[in-house]
């Protein structure tokens, strides 16, 4: 018979290494086998969303890489730059005679030129001479003349604001328009209706700094 030989505490510590130590190298294993497992479905999530969405595309329509649309893209109306008529586009007296404020022409290509629409609020009932004069000295106008974008003979201007907005589709974007008007006490119908207000010095008309003040505050308030 061979004789059985008894384990010292020597090779006794070495077992209980050599077994910790395997048990360790396991571990390690499973862990680096489970992290594999996840990046692995991590990656054939984002290439699914990536072919279905056709590439760097769907990076822009997600939260993190969201691009904001240019106004040209938005779908919402373009903003409105909205002059009163007399002593603010026309100098002189409401019903003939008048002229063009200096400025008047300027102030209008200016909006036009950023995107704007154009219209009237006016309360001069003397609604053939208003539209004659813009026929004659704002060419812009022209087409609009038998349009809700040309409102006159109404002192109660929310109506004729609330008109205009209605006219390019923008009753539900009043922060998108600007009203340039010579008188304060008209301030309170831009206000009721939400359009903003500048007022215009009477004397001179409106100017191209009035211009720019009014589409400024367009701009910090309108999504487009």
């Amino acid at each position: 018979h061979k004789l059985q030989r008894i384990p010292t505490d020597r090779s006794r510590r070495a077992t209980r290494r050599a077994r910790r130590e395997g048990e360790r190298r396991g571990e390690a294993h499973d862990t680096m086998a489970a992290a594999t497992g996840t990046t692995r479905r991590a990656c054939a999530s984002i290439l699914a969303v990536w072919l279905l969405c056709g590439g760097f595309l769907c990076l822009a329509q997600t939260d993190s890489f969201r691009v904001k649309p240019n106004a040209a893209q938005c779908a919402k109306p373009k903003p409105v730059c909205i002059f009163d008529f007399d002593h603010t586009l026309h100098i002189g007296p409401y019903h003939c005679c008048g002229r063009l404020a200096n400025e008047a022409l300027n102030a209008v290509d200016k909006c036009l030129a950023e995107g704007f629409d154009i219209a009237i609020a006016s309360a001069n009932t003397h609604w053939a001479y208003v539209r004659s004069f813009l026929r004659n000295n704002i060419p812009p106008f022209r087409s609009l003349l038998q349009t809700e974008a040309v409102q006159t003979g109404h002192w109660y201007k929310t109506t004729t604001l609330n008109a205009v907005l209605r006219h390019y589709n923008a009753s539900s974007e009043p922060q998108c328009a600007v009203f340039f008007d010579d008188l304060w006490s008209n301030k309170q119908y831009a206000d009721a209706t939400g359009v903003h207000f500048v007022k215009i010095i009477p004397d001179s008309g409106i100017s191209e700094a009035n211009v720019e003040a009014g589409m400024q505050a367009v701009r910090d308030t309108c999504a487009c």
